[in-house]
């Protein structure tokens, strides 16, 4: 929800997700905005005959929800500040992806996760991923066989609307938001990586052969051009009668 236009509407999204019976009474806290208090919010919560619960004026800190909002704003700077690559206008999406975590984690004092308390089921988190993270995603709609069938792009978290495991990406190529299940990632710390302006020159075939080389052996640090200029002058030493090693 980017504006107050939008209020009327996540409400109605968030009924139909987590109310599981159509009369149920929920209360609902808010804080002393015009927008929660008169208007289209205020009839659909007198029409499904559930009850408004406000804060006291001035003094917002005291609502029950603005803890649980707190710990997701956190959540959302950390993830901000993970993804050096996504700048401030995808605050959204890190929320949203804040959102999904939390709705996902047990603590020590709640053992079950929220989704469990609702559904009665233990999700899964087999399909998380890195905020931010670097991945190749199969484009669906290529008309010409020889092009490349994948592109790249950058993780921005989960389709709650889709099927288990559909991604959001953001294509690097068109700078459009989609979806899709088919994605590779390619990297796991993309907080590791300097924000610069030619994303696109950083994803060479040499950075995608070391991070694949990387996975085989994560202690060498080797690059595919020292391999090369290593095996280059291994071929120098045996044309001249040498032992690769030997002084």
């Amino acid at each position: 929800m980017k504006s107050t236009s939008e209020v009327v509407t996540a409400l109605q999204h968030w009924r139909k997700e987590w109310v599981p019976i159509e009369d149920s009474i929920v209360d609902i806290y808010v804080d002393n905005a015009s927008y929660f208090l008169g208007g289209p919010f205020r009839n659909k919560i007198d029409v499904w005959g559930w009850n408004l619960i406000k804060c006291a004026p001035y003094s917002h800190g005291s609502h029950p929800v603005e803890a649980h909002n707190k710990k997701l704003l956190n959540t959302t700077r950390s993830l901000l500040q993970g993804a050096p690559r996504l700048g401030l206008e995808y605050w959204d999406f890190a929320y949203k992806t804040a959102c999904y975590l939390h709705n996902r984690t047990s603590s020590a004092r709640v053992p079950l996760t929220p989704c469990e308390r609702h559904t009665g089921e233990r999700p899964s988190i087999d399909h998380l991923r890195v905020f931010g993270a670097r991945v190749i995603f199969k484009h669906h709609r290529r008309t010409n066989k020889l092009q490349p069938r994948g592109e790249y792009g950058l993780l921005l978290g989960y389709d709650r609307t889709a099927t288990y495991g559909t991604y959001i990406i953001l294509n690097l190529n068109t700078n459009r938001i989609i979806t899709t299940r088919d994605v590779v990632v390619l990297d796991t710390h993309p907080e590791t990586y300097q924000l610069d302006t030619k994303d696109q020159q950083s994803f060479t075939e040499d950075s995608v052969f070391d991070d694949y080389i990387a996975s085989f052996h994560p202690e060498s640090s080797i690059s595919s051009s020292q391999t090369l200029t290593n095996t280059t002058t291994d071929i120098g030493s045996l044309n001249q009668g040498t032992t690769p090693g030997e002084d």
